[in-house]
C-alpha cells in the first residue's frame, strides 16, 4: 500500500505531522478524523526503492508476543525492548527499537507506529490506538495477530490454487515458442519448393516474424506488462475490470466472496477492537479490493452520517446478497456488528475455498485443451503438406 504524509490540527490548534501506510487518501482522512484531528494536508509519498519491508508473518508473531508480555504484566516499554532483542528480522528489530525510544519519551505506541509506514498500515495503527485508549491493548494485539494470520492464510490459498494453472500456461507458451524458433524453421527449405496450405503459410510466417524480430517482441511484451500494471491501479481501470469480473460466470461469485471476506474480516476486527464505525468503514472499504463494493460501502458511510441505516443503503446497491444484508440489519438492531461481520467473513472464506476448487477444475481441462490445440495446429501445419505431396506422388 502507498505511504501518505499528513498535517493535521488537534482540538487546541496544535499542528501534528506524520506518515502512515494506507490504501487511499480517504482512509487517511477517515483515520485522522476518527482521532479527533482536522486534516490540513494529505499527500502521497514515495518509499525508498530498496527499503526492506516487514512481512506479515513477522508482524503477526511480534504482535502475539507483545500481547503475551503485556497480558502477563510486563510494561509496554519493556515489552518493546525485549521483542526488539529477540527478533530475527533485523528491519523489524530496528523499528521496534525506535518505537521503544519514542514510547520512553512519552509518545503513545500508536503515534510512534505512524513514523514507520513501511512496517505498519493504518489498520494496525487504528487498532493499537483503540486498545491504548480503551485499556485493552493485550486483547487488541491478539486480534491483530489473528487478523494478519487469517489474511495471510486466505492469500496463500488463492495463490496456491493458481500455481498449477500458471505452470500449465507457462509450459504451453514456452513449448510453442521453442517450436516456432527452433523446430519450424528447419522445414522452411523443404516447403519452399511446394505449394503449402494457408495453415502452413501462417505458421511459417509467424516463425519468421519471431526469429527476425524477437528483440522487438520481447520489448513490446515488457512494455505491455508495464502499461497494464500502471493502468491497473487507476480508478477508471479498476471500475471497468471490476464490472467485467462481475459479468463472468463462476468468477463473479468468487470475486464477490473474496472481497466480502476481506471487508467483513477487517471491519469486524476493527469494531471489536474499539474503533468507531465510520473510521472502521473507511479503513475496511479500501481493503475490499472490489470497486463496486467500495462504492457501496461509501454509500453506507454517507447513510450513517445522515442518521440512516447502513444495511438499507447496502441493500439498495445490489452488491451484497440479501442474506448478508439481512444479517447486517439484524446485527445493527442488536448492536452485534463485530461478531456478525466476522461470521459473514468466515462464511465468505469457506465459499472462496469451494469456488476456487471449482474454478481450478474448470480451468485445468480448458488450459490443457488450449495447449493441446496449439500443438495439434503446429503438427498439422507441418504434416499436411507432406501428406498432400505423398498422395500426389502416389
Amino acid at each position: 500500500m502507498p505511504i501518505w504524509s499528513y498535517e493535521a490540527r488537534s482540538g487546541d490548534g496544535e499542528l501534528i505531522t506524520g506518515r502512515v501506510q494506507a490504501a487511499g487518501r480517504e482512509v487517511v482522512l477517515a483515520d485522522l478524523r476518527g482521532r479527533g484531528l482536522s486534516p490540513v494536508r494529505v499527500d502521497q509519498t514515495r518509499a525508498p526503492l530498496f527499503q526492506q519491508r516487514v512481512g506479515t508473518t513477522a508482524l503477526s508473531s511480534m504482535f502475539r508476543g507483545m500481547s503475551d508480555l503485556v497480558a502477563s504484566g510486563v510494561p509496554l516499554l519493556r515489552s518493546l525492548q525485549l521483542l526488539a532483542k529477540g527478533r530475527a528480522h533485523q528491519n523489524l528489530s530496528t523499528v521496534l527499537i525506535d518505537i521503544a525510544d519514542q514510547v520512553a519519551d512519552g509518545t503513545a505506541m500508536a503515534a510512534a507506529m505512524t513514523s514507520h509506514p513501511n512496517a505498519f498500515s493504518s489498520v494496525h495503527v487504528a487498532m493499537v490506538r483503540a486498545g491504548e485508549q480503551g485499556g485493552f491493548l493485550a486483547e487488541v494485539l491478539v486480534d491483530l495477530a489473528d487478523l494478519l494470520e487469517r489474511q495471510a492464510t486466505l492469500r496463500s490459498r488463492v495463490i496456491g490454487n493458481l500455481i498449477y494453472p500458471a505452470i500449465l500456461v507457462v509450459t504451453g507458451v514456452g513449448a510453442v515458442a521453442y517450436a516456432l524458433v527452433a523446430f519450424v524453421p528447419k522445414f522452411k527449405p523443404f516447403f519452399a519448393r511446394i505449394e503449402v496450405p494457408a495453415a502452413t503459410r501462417l505458421l511459417l510466417g509467424l516463425s519468421d516474424f519471431i526469429v527476425s524480430w524477437w528483440l522487438l517482441v520481447l520489448i513490446a511484451t515488457v512494455v505491455l506488462i508495464g502499461v497494464a500494471m500502471t493502468l491497473r491501479g487507476r480508478p477508471g481501470t479498476r471500475l471497468v475490470l471490476g464490472a467485467a469480473a462481475l459479468r463472468i460466470p463462476v468468477v463473479n461469485t468468487l470475486v464477490r466472496d473474496l472481497s466480502m471476506a476481506r471487508f467483513g474480516r477487517l471491519f469486524g476486527t476493527l469494531l471489536g477492537s474499539g474503533v468507531g464505525v465510520l473510521p472502521a468503514l473507511g479503513i475496511a472499504r479500501a481493503a475490499a479490493g472490489q470497486p463496486q463494493l467500495e462504492d457501496a460501502i461509501s454509500g453506507a458511510e454517507e447513510a450513517i452520517r445522515s442518521g440512516e441505516s447502513m444495511s438499507e443503503r447496502l441493500g439498495s446497491t445490489g452488491v451484497m446478497s440479501e442474506e448478508v444484508v439481512e444479517m447486517i440489519a439484524i446485527a445493527e438492531a442488536a448492536n452485534a456488528l463485530p461478531r456478525v461481520m466476522l461470521k459473514i467473513a468466515d462464511a465468505a472464506e469457506r465459499r472462496v475455498d469451494r469456488r476456487m476448487d471449482l474454478l481450478l477444475r474448470l480451468m485445468e481441462p480448458i488450459l490443457l485443451l488450449g495447449v493441446a490445440g496449439m500443438v495439434v495446429f503446429i503438427f498439422a501445419a507441418l504434416v499436411l503438406p507432406m501428406m498432400r505431396m505423398s498422395s500426389a506422388i502416389g
